[in-house]
């Protein structure tokens, strides 16, 4: 978040965004699938490495589609994710991807309390449910 540009921001493009402690905001723009789950977990496992949250927060909008390789890393991710000490919440899953999420039995290891119909309510709870951690 900017003080200057409403929303939701890069802090990539906008270095002096406002950060939430403990949180990091992530937003994947395709269809997460065999092609680019691996991409998509090296980027995840960097945010955790470099800003240390207690909870990444997807931001799922923009993500169309998930497929059975891309289900099972995210099943993956989320363990090794939960030994560290971080959480995975999900924001803005379009109806298919909730579907698909279900249909993938994906609540059976993700927390479904950490599925939220908008970031802004996301970014709500996580910021009560926790600190962030020492560094």
């Amino acid at each position: 978040m900017t003080d200057d540009v409403e929303g939701w921001h890069s802090v990539d493009r906008y270095p002096a965004a406002r950060q939430l402690p403990g949180i990091v905001v992530y937003r994947w723009e395709a269809p997460l699938f065999f092609a680019n789950a691996g991409i998509f977990r090296k980027q995840v496992r960097d945010l955790v490495r470099d800003r240390r949250p207690r909870f990444v927060v997807l931001q799922c909008e923009a993500i169309t589609d998930v497929d059975v390789t891309a289900a099972a890393m995210l099943r993956q991710l989320d363990t090794e994710l939960n030994a560290a000490g971080v959480h995975l919440a999900f924001a803005e899953l379009r109806d298919r991807l909730q579907d698909l999420v279900v249909r993938y039995g994906l609540l059976e290891t993700l927390d479904r309390a950490h599925v939220y119909p908008t970031l802004d309510t996301a970014i709500a709870v996580v910021e009560q449910q926790g600190q962030p951690r020492a560094t």
